[in-house]
């Protein structure tokens, strides 16, 4: 049994190396994806100021601390817990007390979205909101940072949190593809996905996008099918952890999944996108961004403080422009959805084709390379 956990804790958590620098770049990465596709305070989704006009009546919290709570607060605390989560998210943007900031985005999210959960909206986002609390424990704020050029942090970090994230997220496949199996999901007379599909697309009015060619689609084959492969994917992502590379070929394949999830039955999980995007190659991804940055002039530390501040009063006031955009859809899908599920796949397929033009260039050098002559062979003659 020891040797068993040995071999799993090298497997998973061992085999993951990324640079301070990588780490950083994905910092950044997510802050930004909160800030501009998440719309703290703005997005329907992530904003929470509408509780406080909810009758105390409607206010019925799952199992937690939330039931310590005897109801909705005032508007003044919405508001304010609302600025918060901007300011965390700011602060990890710029590494400005990452190690701090991180674990309090992941507690004022909680906070905020245990409202959410007491009226009965049930989102699915429980990895991205645990993400920041994970991260900062690898110490994401080394590099890229305020901290690192005030020399208040660490220079040392961890990429195990990465592989933790996955473990998490594996978990969370695995308790949704589990009861599926239990559920009678894989009864080939029953086709569940159809029915799931048929209802959102009658009840809920998810007709948008590709929902009306599929609901043509009558074959019970494809669909029995379909939901074969959904079980198999969420059993299998767990199990896919103990490779880096099918840990990565789970992750795109979650993304080609919730892509065509989107497409047909109009439901997106467009926080889960920069969950997956952990096991990106972002060491690799930071070296021309490293370059860059030390052929910049260098600027002060009061010049990033005044920009964080700049920015802070931006996304608390006016919130992201992306959330400006309508593409008149019948369905509650959110155009900032559509772009994060967009955005998504064409990084997975820009990365598909960049590894596979770097092993054809790889190739023909091995191909196109000279032969070295034999020296014991002339040395002989």
């Amino acid at each position: 049994m020891a040797t068993l956990s040995s071999w799993l804790h090298h497997r998973i958590f061992d085999s993951c190396k990324v640079t301070a620098e990588g780490l950083a770049l994905y910092r950044i990465a997510t802050a930004s994806f909160v800030l501009l596709f998440g719309g703290p305070g703005f997005n329907p989704y992530f904003a929470f100021a509408p509780f406080a006009t909810l009758p105390d009546a409607m206010y019925l919290p799952p199992p937690g601390v939330m039931q310590l709570i005897p109801g909705f607060p005032s508007e003044v605390f919405f508001q304010t817990l609302q600025v918060m989560i901007v300011l965390a998210w700011v602060a990890i943007l710029f590494g400005y007390q990452t190690r701090i900031a991180s674990p309090l985005a992941t507690v004022l999210m909680l906070v905020g979205f245990g409202y959410t959960y007491s009226v009965g909206k049930i989102n699915h986002n429980i990895l991205f909101v645990l993400l920041p609390f994970v991260m900062g424990l690898s110490n994401w704020g080394a590099a890229f940072s305020i901290d690192a050029k005030r020399g208040r942090v660490s220079p040392d970090t961890a990429s195990w949190p990465i592989p933790l994230m996955m473990l998490l997220t594996g978990f969370a496949m695995f308790t949704a593809g589990f009861p599926k199996i239990l559920g009678g999901w894989l009864d080939p007379v029953t086709q569940a996905a159809r029915s799931r599909f048929v209802k959102g697309f009658f009840v809920n009015d998810r007709t948008d996008l590709l929902a009306e060619a599929a609901l043509t689609v009558q074959s019970d084959v494809l669909w029995e099918l379909l939901d074969i492969a959904t079980v198999a994917f969420e059993i299998g992502f767990l199990f896919a952890l103990v490779s880096p590379w099918s840990t990565r070929l789970f992750a795109a394949g979650a993304v080609f999944f919730h892509t065509g999830v989107m497409l047909i039955m109009n439901i997106a999980f467009p926080t889960n996108f920069i969950v997956y995007a952990a096991v990106l190659p972002w060491s690799r991804m930071a070296e021309p961004v490293h370059t860059w940055v030390s052929r910049l002039r260098p600027f002060s530390t009061a010049r990033y403080v005044s920009a964080a501040g700049i920015v802070a009063i931006f996304f608390t006031i006016v919130g992201s422009p992306l959330l400006w955009l309508d593409f008149g859809l019948a369905s509650d899908l959110q155009p900032v959805d559509i772009l994060v599920v967009v955005l998504g796949l064409l990084t997975v397929l820009a990365l598909v084709i960049l590894k596979m033009w770097n092993r054809s260039v790889r190739l023909g050098h091995e191909l196109y390379r000279p032969l070295k002559p034999n020296v014991e062979s002339s040395s002989q003659q």
